[in-house]
């Protein structure tokens, strides 16, 4: 089986629920992956709650990444504006690498990519910025289209992030996903 290389993006303004929902679940399972990073590395990041962290050096570049993972966040629509990941991003959809974005995440991808179709989720209040930038339909819960899975757009009973990170998983490894959920108690969900 190969191995993946899994980037997660991390940006001034991130949800820090987002952010670390899906990267503790996807960390229970590094030794799956040839890399698993947050990116940019060694630069401070403050989430919207006001967290201060900085991200660990990678041996990896994200351009490598087999898989992105786009978390939301208050301050998504300024990054997305500011197209700091779009090549990046770009350059990831079209070698095919799988990207998952967790709510406003999805403003990102969408201003990256200058997509006018397909199927994306976001969160509710985030409808109408991803209407400006996007031509697709606008769904919600679990949405998939081409390489692309996204979340949002609902109020549920589990974490969307961690839900998020559990797909990522199971598109790995089904049974790695199901590792995961037994030892952090915690059933997960693809579906509202």
């Amino acid at each position: 089986m190969v191995r993946p290389q899994v980037t997660v993006l991390a940006y001034d303004g991130v949800d820090e629920l987002d952010l670390f929902g899906l990267y503790s679940v996807l960390a229970k399972a590094r030794g799956r992956f040839d890399g698993l990073k947050l990116v940019p590395p060694d630069s401070p990041v403050t989430g919207s709650a006001g967290t201060e962290f900085v991200t660990e050096p990678a041996n990896l570049t994200i351009a490598d990444s087999d898989a992105l993972v786009i978390p939301g966040g208050r301050r998504a629509a300024d990054i997305a504006e500011t197209r700091y990941f779009a090549p990046v991003i770009r350059h990831l959809h079209s070698r095919g690498a799988r990207i998952y974005c967790c709510c406003s995440g999805t403003l990102i991808l969408a201003a990256a990519l200058k997509s006018t179709d397909g199927v994306s989720a976001i969160h509710h209040r985030k409808r109408d910025q991803l209407k400006s930038v996007f031509g697709g339909r606008i769904e919600t819960g679990f949405v998939e289209s081409n390489s692309i899975v996204s979340v949002g757009g609902q109020i549920s009973r589990s974490v969307k992030s961690v839900d998020l990170a559990f797909r990522l998983l199971a598109d790995v490894d089904p049974s790695l996903a199901d590792r995961i959920s037994d030892r952090m108690e915690i059933a997960w969900r693809t579906e509202p």
